[in-house]
């Protein structure tokens, strides 16, 4: 926690972030990998659809900011493409596009989805791409303190976490662009 308050970027984008909170929407509130159906076989008879995914568990449900939903999900794919990336100290950080399990590719092809689908289905009220990219960096960085929790430490991972969130809130344009693959000046299709 002194490392990251010592970044004052940081804290004034966690700063921003906390006055602009919103409360008019029913959200989520956990918006996770762990929480998602995905349904991509079919009966016998059905003709071929798109997977089907479902938001489970509403426990944490209520009024909030559904930036924080989205940005949660762009989080949670994320965090796997981290996790999924052998950092033992002896790769190079460079080099984590080549060595993840769940490649950046795939990170920014579902994030495209996302975004588009959420897109076309909002009113014109939608958020901005690029808060909703902090509140990602924000669940990263949340992820990041939960994984200590539970090992009581700060391993590989979680400094790429940790780094990673902060990259998000202080630069959501250019981590839009970079590891999300959305261009934000992109019309909605």
């Amino acid at each position: 926690i002194r490392t990251l308050q010592t970044e004052p970027q940081l804290l004034t984008g966690l700063e921003t972030l906390r006055k602009d909170w919103q409360t008019g929407r029913l959200i989520h509130g956990d918006v996770r990998l762990a929480n998602l159906l995905v349904k991509t076989q079919q009966a016998e008879g059905e003709s071929s659809s798109p997977a089907q995914v479902t938001l489970i568990d509403f426990e944490h449900c209520g009024f909030g900011d559904c930036r924080w939903d989205v940005g949660s999900v762009f989080g949670g794919l994320l965090c796997s493409w981290v996790l999924s990336a052998p950092i033992d100290g002896r790769q190079d950080p460079g080099n984590f596009l080549d060595i993840a399990k769940f490649p950046l590719s795939g990170v920014q092809a579902a994030s495209r989805l996302f975004w588009r689908g959420y897109r076309r289905n909002r009113f014109s009220d939608s958020p901005r791409l690029v808060d909703c990219v902090q509140f990602a960096g924000v669940r990263i960085i949340h992820t990041a303190f939960e994984r200590a929790a539970e090992t009581q430490e700060i391993d590989n991972h979680n400094a790429a976490l940790l780094q990673l969130g902060a990259n998000l809130i202080v630069s959501p344009s250019d981590a839009a662009l970079e590891l999300l693959g959305i261009d934000e000046m992109e019309p909605t299709k």
